[in-house]
C-alpha cells in the first residue's frame, strides 16, 4: 500500500533522493547467543528515496550495502581447558521500507522512523580457531554452520535534518536466525546504526517573495535568525 501511494504523480514531484554513509554496531540476541561477545563496528553505504504520503509523512525506501561483524570467545561444550574463538564478517544488501514522521520545515526538522527491513547475504567470512590445553584442534567440529541467505526484522529510529543533510540513529532487531540447518545456534542480529545522508535534489525555500506583506516579512526575518 505504501508503494502504491508513493508512486502517484504528486509523490514523483516531491520525491527526495540521495546517498548515505553508515556505521553499525553489531550485537547478538537469542537463547543460544554467547555469554560474552564483542559488539563490533561495521560500515556501509547506500541510496535513499523519500516518497511523501501527507504533509509530514513519508514512506522511505533504501538500498544499502552493510557489513556486519561479530566475534566471541567461549569454552568448548563439556571440555575443560578449551577455548573457541569465532569472528564472522557478513556483507548484506539491505532494503528497508519504513514510515517517516517529520516535524519541522525544509530548513530544519526532526523525525521518527519505524518499519521493516529485508537483507540478502552477499558474502560470509568465518574465522574459527579452537584449542584444548593450548593445543590447536579442528574448529570445524564445533562451529561449522551455514549462514541463511536472507534476514528479516523490525527497525525504528530517530534523526534530524538540516537543509540537505540528515543524521539518523536506528535500532534493528532481526527475526531470523543467522545460521540455517537442523543443528544450529538460535541467535540473531541486533544492530545500532548511525548514518549521514545527503539529498541530491534539495531546494532551499525562498525566504522573501514579491507579494509578501509587511507582517510576513517580519516573520520571515525573525525565522531566518532563529
Amino acid at each position: 500500500m505504501l508503494i502504491l501511494f508513493s508512486f502517484s504523480s504528486k509523490a514523483q514531484y516531491y520525491t527526495k533522493f540521495g546517498v548515505k554513509a553508515t556505521a553499525n554496531l553489531c550485537g547478538l540476541w537469542g537463547p543460544d547467543k554467547p555469554d560474552y561477545f564483542s559488539e563490533t563496528w561495521g560500515y556501509g553505504a547506500g541510496v535513499f528515496f523519500n516518497f511523501p504520503i501527507g504533509d509530514n509523512l513519508y514512506s522511505v525506501l533504501e538500498f544499502n550495502y552493510d557489513r556486519r561483524t561479530f566475534d566471541f570467545t567461549e569454552p568448548l561444550y563439556l571440555i575443560d581447558n578449551s577455548l573457541l574463538k569465532i569472528t564472522e564478517k557478513n556483507d548484506f544488501i539491505e532494503i528497508p521500507l519504513m514510515l517517516k514522521l517529520r516535524k519541522g520545515d525544509e530548513v530544519s526538522s526532526v523525525h521518527i522512523l519505524f518499519g521493516w527491513q529485508a537483507s540478502f547475504l552477499l558474502k560470509n567470512q568465518t574465522f574459527a580457531t579452537a584449542t584444548v590445553l593450548s593445543h590447536a584442534i579442528d574448529a570445524a567440529d564445533y562451529y561449522d554452520y551455514k549462514n541463511n541467505f536472507y534476514d528479516f526484522g523490525f527497525a525504528t529510529g530517530i534523526g534530524f535534518t538540516v537543509k540537505a543533510f540528515t543524521l539518523d540513529m536506528r535500532y534493528y532487531m532481526s527475526m531470523r536466525n543467522i545460521h540455517k540447518g537442523e543443528t544450529i545456534r538460535e541467535m540473531r542480529y541486533r544492530l545500532i546504526n548511525l548514518s549521514l545522508a545527503y539529498q541530491f535534489n534539495y531546494v532551499a525555500p525562498r525566504l522573501f517573495r514579491k507579494n509578501s506583506t509587511i507582517k510576513n516579512l517580519k516573520y520571515k526575518f525573525k525565522r531566518a535568525f532563529k
